[in-house]
């Protein structure tokens, strides 16, 4: 999507197809430097000047670095896979009996590399919650306990317990579906898993390209600061936090 959303259709940036990663991910950067370079030009806003200036600098940062994580001439065919980047639990149809029966939501599928195919599905990314929550110990439902809120739709029945127990519900579950999917897919696809491991840091740079200029651009840059370091931690976990 970031190669037609906003005015980006209009910029003069290669749209592939990509033939390495290296490609495919400094068009991204470019896009993110021309938007700073346009609000630094045309605004008089104090803060979007300031997070542009911020922004642009990050970006700068990331495309020094870029060659040193992708490097350009690393393969002129680079292998790819076809990859559904929005796999949410709202993308995947399943009837009662539990059968799946369809996954929607392909306008923006792509073919991808394997270090950014060979990651956790999206439906199973979560904050790390190992414990179990307890039902009993979460408050009641304000919703519920307002006279005025009437009759809710059965979707968005909490039981009559505070919304806060089902999230953290999901992220216990979550939590634990993950260990049963890398577990099963060791058994099933030993190169899966080592893809997986050998692209770990090639997943957190892309996932820096994607937050650089969004919510999470100062966890972006506390991580670019350790990039490369002893005290190197993962990104896609802090931003999953």
């Amino acid at each position: 999507m970031a190669f037609f959303w906003g005015n980006h259709l209009t910029q003069d940036v290669p749209r592939g197809p990509f033939s390495n990663s290296h490609d495919w991910i400094r068009a991204r950067l470019t896009f993110i430097l021309n938007n700073q370079e346009r609000i630094l030009r045309d605004s008089d806003d104090e803060d979007d000047i300031e997070d542009a200036t911020n922004i642009k600098e990050l970006a700068q940062r990331l495309l020094e670095l870029l060659p040193r994580v992708f490097p350009s001439g690393a393969s002129s065919s680079e292998p790819t896979v076809l990859f559904h980047d929005d796999l949410n639990l709202l993308n995947m149809l399943v009837e009662e009996n539990e059968e799946l029966t369809a996954v929607i939501d392909w306008e923006c599928v792509s073919a991808l590399p394997l270090w950014k195919v060979c990651q956790v599905p999206k439906f199973l990314e979560g904050r790390e919650r190992n414990e179990e929550p307890c039902r009993d110990r979460h408050g009641v439902d304000e919703l519920e306990d307002n006279e005025e809120s009437g009759s809710l739709p059965e979707a968005l029945d909490d039981e009559g317990v505070a919304s806060i127990y089902w999230e953290h519900l999901m992220e216990y579950e979550q939590t634990q579906l993950r260990r049963v999917f890398i577990e099963t897919i060791e058994e099933l696809e030993p190169l899966w898993m080592e893809e997986s491991r050998k692209g770990a840091a090639q997943a957190d740079f892309e996932d820096a390209v994607q937050h650089c200029d969004a919510w999470g651009y100062k966890i972006v840059k506390n991580w670019l600061d350790t990039f490369g370091s002893g005290e190197s931690w993962s990104l896609r976990s802090r931003l999953l936090a």
